[in-house]
């Protein structure tokens, strides 16, 4: 644990969290703490608590998409420590959802290296999280050797046509995706019809029921401007 940080200074809603944590509460299998203040502090005490949990599936640090805050304001280093405690935890965690959280390029990164260890996860939801196409690119690299990620956001995120030509590389070498939100990325009628090409030869990936492109005129990120 952080030595510098007491459980007493975190904030309210986040010390029970870590206490029941520590204590390898088998009830508390999803994490759900939205709009607190705190970032990195708190990332990464529950990431030095959760070492101690079998039995944790779900966590959502994120926030409420309609909403104008930054979030929780985890940034790539908080969010490292989160993700080294969840492996050296034994709990398989299967969603984890970070929006609005300022994790950039770096904690692209970050979340690329996890997913290369073939984590048990199913969603990933970086809603608005500041990442550009030399983030994405690191994701991906990861994200090329997680066999069981089923669900990836990352709207109003600017990765424009050329993080669009990424995701359509990896589409080919993945088999298990069937949710990709893109919208309000940047992405123009070159990348879209690109993008849609993938998906067309993808084996879960369905461009009607699966693919969001459109944009979102109250949400964050550059408009889209793609093919109907």
């Amino acid at each position: 644990k952080n030595p510098g940080r007491s459980m007493c200074a975190l904030p309210r809603e986040v010390s029970p969290v870590c206490t029941r944590l520590g204590k390898g509460d088998s009830t508390l299998t999803a994490i759900r703490l939205h709009d607190i203040a705190g970032g990195d502090d708190w990332a990464e005490a529950i990431g030095a608590a959760i070492r101690m949990s079998a039995h944790v599936r779900e966590i959502d640090l994120g926030t409420d998409w309609s909403k104008n805050e930054l979030g929780c304001g985890i940034r790539a280093a908080g969010l490292g420590a989160l993700l080294s405690g969840i492996e050296a935890s034994r709990s398989r965690v299967k969603w984890l959802g970070l929006s609005k959280s300022p994790i950039e390029d770096e904690g692209a990164g970050r979340l690329g290296t996890w997913l290369a260890t073939n984590p048990p996860l199913e969603s990933l939801v970086l809603f608005c999280c500041g990442i550009t196409p030399a983030g994405l690119q690191t994701l991906l690299a990861g994200a090329r050797k997680c066999t069981s990620l089923k669900e990836l956001i990352l709207s109003g995120n600017p990765i424009g046509d050329a993080g669009v030509c990424m995701l359509a590389d990896w589409l080919a070498a993945n088999a298990t995706l069937n949710q990709l939100w893109l919208r309000n990325c940047g992405i123009h009628v070159a990348g879209g019809k690109r993008l849609l090409q993938a998906c067309r030869m993808h084996p879960t990936l369905d461009p009607i029921g699966g693919l969001e492109l459109g944009t979102m005129p109250n949400w964050p990120g550059p408009r889209n401007e793609v093919p109907d």
